[in-house]
């Protein structure tokens, strides 16, 4: 009787062992086998883009802008509505750039690709992509606006600063506004990648608003630089929207869609005023 109780004691610690051992393989399996799958899942990410002309219009075609992801590992094109679909991609976080020949380009940054009860990743905001300009400025008329006598009275009431008006000069065959970037350094080398401060203004070249193009003292120093000093303007015309984005390798601020070549540069001085 008590060999008996003695293996049937041996049994149920077996059993026990047995049962914690499969508990602890079925625990393991449940951790590790969702992970293995996840890492193998795939899906779309989905998006759009959408075109504008030089006058800031939209396109009613907006096919054949390339899309990529991770540089060129994933591509697709846009269909006419500007809606793209990159298929099968792995989860994880990707740069998405779009471009297209004669606009200018740029990035979804960041774009985080997860597992959705919608099976796809939906980049909600729909990117703008500006005709790259093809406007030369010929010039720059820059003119120290605080000798003006409506102007000069105003700073010897208190009641305006000192201020610069700098007109790009350049053909405009339809008069309306068009849009151009000024980049500001305090040397003569400025372009639109050496420069202290960047400017968007819209001129039409007739009965424009000089405000548009106007600068006072007061934002020429919060931009950096002092009364009496020599800055240096390089002018370039760009597309209406802003489409501007940080490069995503060196940070530093791309411009895709300026005219190929600028203004020439030219100089002013700071008012005193």
């Amino acid at each position: 009787m008590k060999k008996f109780n003695t293996i049937k004691l041996a049994l149920i610690a077996f059993t026990l062992v047995l049962a914690t051992a499969c508990s602890k393989n079925s625990t393991e399996n449940a951790i590790i086998k969702p992970i293995t799958e996840q890492n193998n899942q795939t899906a779309s990410i989905q998006g759009r883009v959408a075109l504008v002309d030089l006058d800031g219009n939209k396109l009613s075609d907006n096919s054949g802008i390339l899309i990529s992801a991770n540089n060129g590992a994933y591509t697709t094109t846009t269909d006419q509505s500007g809606q793209f679909s990159l298929k099968a991609i792995p989860y994880g976080k990707y740069q998405i750039s779009y471009s297209k020949p004669g606009y200018g380009s740029g990035l979804f940054a960041e774009v985080n690709h997860q597992t959705t009860a919608q099976q796809f990743s939906l980049i909600e905001k729909t990117a703008m992509m500006n005709q790259v300009s093809n406007i030369q400025v010929t010039s720059l008329q820059i003119k120290d606006m605080s000798n003006e006598p409506d102007i000069a009275g105003l700073i010897e009431l208190g009641i305006a600063s000192g201020s610069v008006s700098i007109k790009p000069v350049f053909f405009n065959n339809n008069n309306e506004q068009k849009a151009f970037r000024i980049f500001f350094s305090a040397s003569n080398q400025v372009d639109a990648k050496q420069y202290q401060a960047v400017r968007k203004i819209l001129v039409s070249g007739v009965n424009d608003n000089p405000n548009n193009h106007l600068f006072t003292t007061t934002e020429l120093e919060n931009m950096g630089f002092k009364k009496g000093q020599t800055i240096y303007v390089k002018a370039f015309g760009d597309g209406k929207v802003d489409d501007q984005f940080s490069h995503p390798v060196n940070g530093t601020t791309v411009f895709p869609s300026l005219a190929v070549t600028g203004s020439d540069v030219t100089s002013f001085q700071v008012p005193n005023k």
